[in-house]
């Protein structure tokens, strides 16, 4: 059984108010996030240089290193599947089945996007935050992070509506860099009614400005599972609650299965799915 969810964690910018002092100190009963969600000590900025090209230089922390950073504070290492970067298994949400080189944008899968969005419910209320792969709208680094996710944050809360549906995702990006205040590097997800995850970009930013990643609209691609989550289906192919873990192998979209695992990262397969 999960514990009940909390409320919101003091460091949510989303989900407070002004009481009767002035002070942001009224939380909203809907809003639901791990312990201590984007606690300033636990924030894991971006490091890295561009130089006169545009060319990211001398890297000291990437999204995915910053990602991992983060989310130790809940987690011991291992337990997540984390192979990004090679086919990047976990719960997609795109309906693309092929990666195409020039894409930019991607179609939400509305069924898959709400078997993740129950997924990433089920961890919050554990009190685990959820690791995702995320497209930046008018970007392709797939060549870097593998296949449609140009970026790597953590989801680390939700909102829900008087009907108990979630509205909202909340997360904490490394993107807004160093020297970032609360109000920069957290952020929040649109949950649409046409089955898309968005967080929508700063309004007014033009195509010529200059700006951070965090500025931009992201689309939630994918999210990475727990370990003790998983379970094999008849013919060796992995799932959570029901539902295929995924990867990209050769520009395809397909179904994850503990052999390749084991081909991958041998010694990180639990001896109950061998």
């Amino acid at each position: 059984m999960c514990p009940p969810p909390g409320g919101p964690s003091r460091w949510n910018p989303f989900c407070y108010s002004p009481g009767p002092t002035g002070r942001n100190d009224v939380a909203d009963p809907d809003c639901h996030d791990i312990t201590d969600a984007g606690k300033p000590d636990y924030y894991s900025p971006w490091e890295g240089n561009y130089d006169r090209r545009g060319n990211l230089v001398g890297v000291k922390r990437n999204c995915l290193q910053a990602d991992r950073e983060y989310s130790l504070h809940y987690r011991r290492r291992g337990e997540i599947l984390d192979l990004a970067g090679k086919g990047n298994p976990g719960l997609w949400l795109n309906a693309e089945s092929q990666n195409p080189k020039s894409q930019v944008t991607i179609k939400f899968d509305p069924q898959k996007t709400t078997k993740a969005i129950e997924y990433i419910r089920q961890k919050i209320d554990e009190d685990l935050p959820v690791s995702a792969g995320v497209n930046v709208a008018g970007q392709n680094s797939g060549r870097i992070n593998g296949a449609i996710v140009d970026h790597w944050l953590a989801i680390d809360g939700y909102r829900v509506n008087g009907q108990g549906a979630v509205t909202e995702l909340f997360g904490t990006d490394n993107a807004a860099g160093a020297g970032a205040s609360l109000g920069e590097y957290r952020i929040r997800f649109e949950v649409r009614a046409d089955g898309s995850i968005v967080k929508p970009a700063v309004p007014g930013l033009s195509a010529g400005q200059s700006h951070a990643d965090i500025q931009l609209e992201y689309q939630l691609a994918m999210i990475q599972v727990y370990v003790k989550d998983l379970h094999k289906d008849k013919d060796g192919k992995l799932e959570v609650n029901g539902t295929a873990v995924e990867a990209w192998r050769e520009g395809q979209k397909k179904p994850f299965s503990m052999k390749e695992w084991e081909k991958i990262s041998p010694n990180r397969v639990p001896k109950r799915l061998r």
